[in-house]
């Protein structure tokens, strides 16, 4: 085959969208119970942006972002994560003006040149929540509790929530102190690399998966040991607040996540079923990024998770989402010649919310049903040439083997009247 699709990147194909569908359609449903609102934003920004807000020392700046320079010699990259993205636009469009809080979530592509692997790639989706312009510890208990919730919704009941503090962003500047300390005392099994890390940002080995640093990283100072009170209060109320809402956790000293924009609360949700490739998603509180992307300070906290991380997780567990369905009907005529005598009765069936296909190759009534099969119809609606003279139709119920004669105007009724049942549901 002459043209393949670039390595890390799928297709997703229609047998495929339904699980898609049913999973973005479920996370608005559950978002929005919480206030929060839907925003779109683009998939290329200014390189700037993502350097300034991820950090210039690490892999997603160092190695993995797609950055190209457009006519006007701007330096532009395909965005590789949406947090950043959804920053510029709340200070662009003025929406910190509106007052309060603002609570947003966003669903799209994301690219990152990392190494393909199960469940990793190239370009891939994510959703997302982000509440900008409060510091209180419920606005991160209950992200982290509305994506709990949502999870447990999908069927994916087997996780486990790892949470961290950094601290406040002299914690975090005192802690990045006591790592590089530490780890340029074990220079001599560290990488060039890894030497330019621990001068330049230290918090970044924490994330190493090299696994001669994995005893060293074990032992490494932990950001608790420095918390100031002002941390060690809202670290406190935060674990409190998750205790009361019946979440179950586990503090790991390792968790950093891999975004420079962090303080306080960090967390992932994992899971044992997707081998290495662990954690479905997680997030943090970010209260001086707004600031540093030219805003004033406004305090933060988001979440993202992977979709096709989670879809294949669906797999491994084997969960059936169960769709409503729309009805499906095939239309069958035993002469093409008078097929537009029916447009208007089949348009009047879509038009009721009823999904309908037909033969367009002229096949033979038998031919036709083995379309309707294919095509996975609830009903066959055939325009025989005995029905035709007596200006009715046969409907055949493909489930319950039935079937039985009707004008087109009691066939409209009897639809109508199904689809407005189904939407009353």
């Amino acid at each position: 085959m002459r043209y393949q699709r670039l390595k890390g990147t799928t297709d997703i194909l229609p047998d495929k969208i339904q699980q898609w569908d049913y999973l973005l359609s479920t996370v608005g449903e559950i978002y929005r119970t919480y206030a929060y609102q839907r925003i779109d934003v683009p998939i290329f920004e200014k390189t700037e942006l993502f350097t300034r807000s991820i950090g210039d020392v690490t892999d997603i700046v160092q190695k993995e972002m797609y950055t190209f320079e457009d006519n006007g010699k701007r330096s532009l990259t395909l965005r590789p994560e949406g947090t950043a993205s959804v920053v510029r636009a709340y200070l662009e469009n003025n929406l910190h003006q509106q007052g309060g809080i603002e609570k947003l979530f966003y669903f799209g592509p994301m690219f990152r040149a990392e190494r393909p692997q199960k469940g990793r790639y190239r370009q891939f989706h994510q959703f997302g929540s982000e509440a900008i312009g409060s510091t209180d510890r419920l606005l991160d208990a209950e992200l982290i509790a509305m994506n709990m919730r949502l999870l447990h919704l999908l069927g994916f009941t087997d996780l486990q929530l790892a949470i961290n503090t950094l601290g406040n962003i002299q914690c975090r500047e005192r802690y990045n102190t006591e790592l590089r300390k530490y780890f340029l005392k074990h220079d001599t099994i560290l990488t060039n690399e890894e030497k330019d890390r621990a001068e330049r940002n230290p918090l970044r080995l924490l994330d190493s998966k090299n696994p001669k640093l994995a005893e060293i990283i074990a032992q490494a100072p932990t950001s608790i040991d420095i918390l100031d009170a002002e941390s060690k209060e809202y670290w406190q109320e935060l674990l409190s607040l998750l205790t009361e809402l019946n979440i179950s956790f586990t503090i790991n000293h390792q968790l950093v996540r891999g975004l420079d924009y962090y303080t306080h609360m960090v967390f992932e949700i994992r899971t044992d079923a997707l081998g290495a490739q662990n954690a479905v998603g997680g997030g943090g509180r970010y209260d001086h990024l707004i600031e540093e992307l030219g805003g004033k300070p406004t305090p933060a906290v988001g979440a993202a998770f992977g979709i096709e991380r989670l879809l294949l997780l669906k797999e491994t567990y084997d969960i059936n989402w169960h769709y409503d369905e729309p009805l499906r009907i095939f239309f069958s005529v035993w002469d093409s010649s008078v097929r537009r005598e029916y447009l208007d009765l089949i348009e009047q069936l879509r038009s009721a919310g009823i999904i309908i296909n037909t033969d367009y190759e002229k096949r033979s009534l038998k031919s036709q049903m083995k379309l309707a099969d294919k095509f996975g119809a609830h009903y066959v609606l055939i325009a025989g040439e005995e029905e035709h003279i007596k200006g009715e139709l046969l409907l055949r119920d493909m489930r319950a083997g039935e079937q039985i004669q009707m004008t087109p105007a009691a066939l409209i009724k009897r639809f109508t009247g199904t689809m407005e049942a189904m939407n009353n549901d």
